[in-house]
């Protein structure tokens, strides 16, 4: 069926978190650099050449973050301000390395993209008149990456890495209207496929340079089923809505660039610093391309306990001030970071790492006059890796 563009368009990905694709690990969480990592089992995320430098053996990885997040946005058309703020509890990566000596084979789960949810329960200005008659909406969503790939060493100074992954997009909403006096549950779900390449270099002893290209992959959701009362569910089938068990819409993931370096000074202090640059317009060019800079430092207090701290600026803005997103609105941000790393046991790491995202406030000139629309995001994750 034809794919329908409905004035619930925002809530269709309304799940995502801040850094989505990016916080991946608990090491990131507190660096925000792992672009070049060689020193653990997360390479497979965020550099797959550099796995065939990890030492030789079997590395294992868990990680789950908590996020604390408040949405709004103000309406001068209805002179309402609009609030989100749903907490996220349990967000989960894993992943596992083998390294052979010159060569490494890895599998590695993530949640790319989305992983949370927003409920506007007081109401929403897509619901608001003139458009409706009022109601109000939650929506989650997360797309499930599962990568398999392998890395091989070219002497002792270049690797190269490469694998492949399926993704699986599940979206839920739930939608009350005022006109009907009920509600709608929906649910949407869709297959893509994607993966990454990339060069690991090490030219001298304790500086790494790795380039990662991340491939955009094209994901197309379709409503599988709609449920709720008769008279609810009919009123969310029509155009202006467009949630019926078979309408498509598309939730596509961009091209990716990551650069990384990182430098082992003689003072037990890492120094990394990263580049990314995503590539949305390849895949829609209704969006504007956006990129990061950051930047880390790591000083081992001893052989087991490690403390770093990060920094990074984002600019995620949007060509058109009349088409910001006012639900979840992308906006540039500065985010701050810090952490431990502890080895409790030989072979075993726990990672505690901290984030405060802060966003720059942005207005919107297109229907319903949006301002201050703004996001407050707090981010907790815990990790552990064995190594053996």
């Amino acid at each position: 069926m034809k794919k329908l563009v409905c004035i619930l368009l925002p809530l269709l990905l309304i799940g995502n978190l801040a850094f989505t694709a990016d916080n991946q690990s608990a090491a990131w969480v507190r660096s925000l650099c792992r672009e070049a990592a060689t020193d653990s089992v997360d390479a497979t995320y965020y550099n797959p050449a550099g796995t065939a430098f990890l030492d030789k053996g079997l590395h294992l990885q868990v990680m789950n973050m908590s996020v604390l997040q408040n949405y709004s946005h103000y309406s001068v058309s209805t002179s309402t301000t609009y609030v989100a703020n749903t907490p996220v509890w349990f967000f989960p990566t894993a992943r596992m390395a083998y390294n052979g000596g010159s060569w490494a084979a890895f599998f590695d789960f993530s949640i790319p993209e989305g992983g949370g949810s927003l409920d506007y329960a007081e109401g929403v200005y897509a619901l608001d008149p003139p458009t409706s008659t009022g109601g109000s909406m939650k929506g989650s969503s997360a797309v499930f990456g599962f990568s398999l790939g392998g890395s091989y060493r070219i002497g002792d100074m270049i690797s190269i890495g490469a694998s492949g992954r399926i993704l699986y997009g599940s979206d839920g909403k739930d939608i009350s209207l005022n006109a009907t006096g009920g509600s709608a549950a929906a649910t949407a779900t869709g297959i893509g496929f994607g993966g990454m390449f990339g060069v690991d270099i090490i030219p001298f002893d304790g500086f790494t340079f790795a380039v990662t290209v991340e491939t955009g992959s094209t994901l197309e959701m379709e409503y599988t089923e709609v449920t709720g009362d008769p008279t609810t569910v009919a009123a969310v089938g029509t155009p202006a809505f467009g949630i019926a068990v078979g309408n498509t819409y598309d939730a596509d993931l961009p091209w990716r660039v990551r650069t990384g370096i990182s430098y082992e000074t003689p003072f037990d202090l890492t120094v990394s610093s990263t580049f990314k640059y995503d590539l949305y317009e390849v895949m829609d060019d209704t969006l504007r391309n956006t990129w990061t800079v950051a930047g880390g430092l790591a000083y081992d207090i001893s052989d087991r306990f490690e403390i770093s701290i990060g920094g990074s600026y984002d600019i995620d803005e949007v060509p058109d001030v009349e088409n910001y997103d006012p639900i979840n609105p992308q906006l540039s941000s500065f985010t701050v970071a810090g952490g431990v790393g502890v080895e409790v046991i030989e072979g075993l790491v726990i990672d505690v790492g901290c984030l405060k995202v802060f966003y720059q406030d942005e207005s919107a000139s297109g229907a319903g006059g949006f301002t201050d629309m703004d996001k407050d995001v707090v981010l907790v994750a815990l990790g552990a890796t064995y190594s053996f």
